[in-house]
């Protein structure tokens, strides 16, 4: 992480060197590749069926659980309502600080 930081709505996220792991770069990206289909929508995540709406706590629930999975968390042991838990644990597990 670089001295730089992003500051957005009260958090502020440290700025990454690697720009493949900056999340506030991938968010930047999003909103500005979904403007036009989201339109007057404010919502970060909607739809991409049919009208574009703000996404179902299910559909929210759904994605979460996928990206649990695809790292390699036991989804029986971790509900998406228990991610930050649960990416706490594999950082453990993978030997790195939480600091």
């Amino acid at each position: 992480n670089s001295s730089r930081s992003h500051l957005r709505s009260g958090v502020n996220l440290a700025k990454f060197y690697d720009p493949y792991l900056d999340p506030v770069d991938h968010v930047i990206t999003y909103i500005s590749k979904t403007k036009e289909m989201r339109g007057s929508v404010n919502n970060l995540f909607v739809t991409i069926k049919g009208i574009c709406k703000l996404i179902s706590i299910q559909t929210a629930s759904r994605w979460l659980k996928d990206m649990m999975v695809l790292v390699g968390l036991d989804i029986d042991a971790f509900k998406p309502h228990s991610l930050r838990s649960a990416s706490v644990a594999l950082r453990r597990a993978m030997g790195s600080s939480i600091q």
